[in-house]
């Protein structure tokens, strides 16, 4: 029986033969023929083409000579080495069959295997495939070979591993397999620190196993690298994304839930007496058997989230069943998170002993904890990766309406929803089970047109008359004085009441979070306004909550957008559309698409027909505070020029933005 010659090129060079080391491979040559003849495999290759390649700077008999001889030393070293090398006087081959195990060939096998058995829809065979796949790749072709033909094959390899990896994290995704995932994505960044996806895909499954300390920690663990080797920072892309995964997830590991008590609350509902009629009128009718949706929207800061929780709140105290779930801004690429977190909450938990068996094979292939908690029935890979879509919906759907008692299901910030949970929600309104069920979602208003998925669903609600909508606005000047004054411990004497509204403008965040900034500082409140044409350094009383929910707003704003709405900043906080056009010389339509994102956000409204201002002064405020001195110095000199242009009657735009 033929010896077994084994062969490892990636990572470390290693030849044996029947267990047992080959003497004398520690010669670079002796190497690196090796590799050309096992890579080219299918092909005949001629002495003279590999002695002018491995010798470049000889003359061509020299060249020749020094390949007679390495040949020479391949028979000494090499057992047998006839059985796996062709060799004639012209050309030599790879001619290795059974009898030979070489870890570059395995590797090519295993992805070629890989890929048939994922066509077949053999998830579980694939991921066995993949994962022997990558534990063959342990390390790039020949590191210490630096020769120029061997480079392109290198790369090729090395793309392989990482696209093995990346189709190995996502079938494991797909299972809810995290921790697993997670360690073939260490994997992935590992092999290629600079590699930006791979440090995305990480995050993101750190983002799905609600870590943030983990998150943060890759996060730092990326900046540095690329700052250290590269001198360079993460894209904008990564940095937005991680910004707000980080925000989403402390946000979600802080449940209201836990805090809100109306009764003792430190800040008392007022003003919306006719929006609460709405919504419990809409909860008559659930109790009498009818599925209801409402939807609560208003601009940021309105207290949309408060009017929903005071509501869960309320009938949490009555003995109805609840189950809540904050979205936040990357949440829309992950499915079925608000159904899942709600398979975590009580009311959910306690429905699932309600429903009949046959439903439990469906929700396992979304929620994770279910196939450990019910192991009697097995689900198969290829049923993770492509699940039965009606199906699901309905075991949702047998879940959440089962039992007889009313209950509501809290979604908010739907419009960073994710699009499987918005249809789901779709199918549950369209079906036809009769049940005592609320779903109650915020939205808030500068965000719809972000999610057409989430408006399509509303529309087809509203039509069909499951849809109930309450908008709120802000606080008039007495119900804002009965807010404050119903604070408890909270005295506020009157001067300071019409500060407050005026400076406010009636919204009720930075009503609750400047009283809150006021009493920890324990001074009078300095309030400096930005005169018009100066760039006054010294901030108003702006709570520090607000601030970062303005910044947010204005980060989300197009580049075009952006501009306008710097420049206008600058002007003042009425806005002439007529100057901005002249300044920017932009297309007309480019110029109105800016102004419209401008008011869709509500960044600025339209007070009177063509007559604009910023919505809110702080908002001009903040954009101030974001610009630089150079920046905000270069726009205010464009403003004046334009302004003693026009004065003296010269209409030619002089100034390009």
């Amino acid at each position: 029986m033929p010896a077994l010659l084994s062969i490892e090129l990636l990572g470390e060079f290693h030849v044996s033969c029947d267990d047992d080391s080959v003497a004398l491979i520690h010669t670079p040559r002796f190497q690196h023929l090796l590799a050309y003849l096992i890579l080219h495999r299918k092909t005949r290759i001629s002495r003279r083409h590999l002695a002018l390649l491995f010798w470049p700077d000889r003359s061509e008999k020299q060249a020749l000579s020094n390949l007679r001889n390495l040949l020479h030393l391949v028979r000494k070293v090499l057992p047998h080495a006839e059985e796996y090398i062709y060799i004639d006087n012209r050309t030599l081959q790879w001619n290795a069959g059974t009898s030979t195990k070489v870890d570059l060939i395995t590797f090519d096998e295993l992805l070629l295997e890989f890929d048939q058995h994922k066509s077949k829809g053999n998830s579980e065979e694939a991921i066995l495939l993949l994962k022997k796949a990558v534990s063959t790749y342990s390390g790039e072709l020949l590191p210490d070979c630096h020769d120029e033909w061997i480079q392109y094959h290198r790369d090729q390899l090395k793309r392989k591993y990482q696209k093995a990896l990346n189709e190995l994290v996502l079938l494991l995704e797909a299972k809810r397999d995290l921790d697993t995932a997670i360690h073939y994505a260490h994997l992935w960044t590992q092999n290629d620190p600079y590699n930006e996806p791979g440090w995305y895909t990480l995050l993101h499954l750190y983002a799905q196993n609600q870590d943030v300390t983990s998150a943060a920690r890759a996060y730092r663990q990326y900046t540095d690298t690329l700052w250290k080797h590269l001198q360079l920072k993460p894209s904008a892309k990564i940095r937005s994304y991680y910004e707000q995964l980080i925000q989403g997830l402390q946000n979600e590991s802080e449940s209201p839930l836990l805090k809100l008590n109306p009764n003792s609350g430190e800040w008392p509902l007022v003003g919306r007496k006719r929006e609460w009629e709405t919504i419990i009128e809409s909860w008559k009718h659930v109790l009498s058997g009818k599925k209801k949706c409402v939807i609560i929207k208003g601009e940021p800061g309105v207290g949309i989230t408060r009017l929903g929780l005071e509501l869960l709140h309320s009938l949490r105290n009555q003995g109805y069943g609840i189950a809540f779930f904050r979205c936040y801004e990357s949440a829309r690429y992950l499915s079925y998170l608000p159904i899942i977190n709600w398979y975590q909450q009580d009311l959910f938990r306690k429905q699932l002993s309600l429903i009949d068996p046959v439903w439990l094979p469906e929700l396992k292939k979304i929620v994770p904890e279910l196939r450990i908690e019910h192991p009697e029935t097995e689900i198969y890979a290829s049923e993770l990766l492509k699940p039965n879509r009606r199906e699901l919906y309905e075991a949702i759907t047998q879940t959440a309406i089962s039992g007889k008692q009313g209950r509501a299901l809290f979604i908010d910030d739907l419009h960073w929803c994710d699009e499987k949970t918005l249809e789901w929600i779709n199918y549950l309104f369209h079906s036809d089970h009769a049940a005592k069920l609320m779903l109650v979602c915020t939205v808030t208003t500068s965000e719809i047109k972000s999610n057409a998925v989430m408006q399509r669903v509303l529309d087809e609600l509203k039509s069909s008359g499951n849809l109930t909508e309450v908008t709120l606005g802000v606080l008039s000047q007495t119900e804002m004085a009965e807010l404050v004054s119903g604070a408890a411990h909270v005295h506020i004497d009157e001067a300071d009441v019409e500060w407050i509204y005026r400076e406010s403008e009636g919204l009720p965040l930075f009503i609750t979070e400047a009283i809150k900034e006021r009493l920890r500082e324990d001074k009078p409140s300095s309030v400096v306004d930005f005169s018009e044409g100066e760039h006054n350094t010294v901030k108003q009383l702006l709570p520090g909550k607000v601030r970062n929910q303005i910044s947010t707003r204005l980060r989300s704003l197009s580049a075009p957008a952006r501009q306008l709405m710097e420049l206008a900043a600058v002007k003042g906080r009425e806005i002439k559309p007529e100057m901005l056009r002249r300044l920017t010389d932009w297309e007309p339509l480019y110029f109105i698409d800016a102004i419209e994102e401008l008011l869709d956000r509500q960044i600025i409204r339209e007070y009177e027909p063509g007559k604009y201002e910023f919505s809110h002064k702080y908002i001009r405020q903040v954009a101030l505070d974001e610009l630089s001195r150079v920046r905000y110095q270069w726009l205010f000199e464009r403003i004046a020029e334009d302004t003693r242009d026009d004065h003296s009657g010269n209409d030619q735009p002089s100034i390009t933005f």
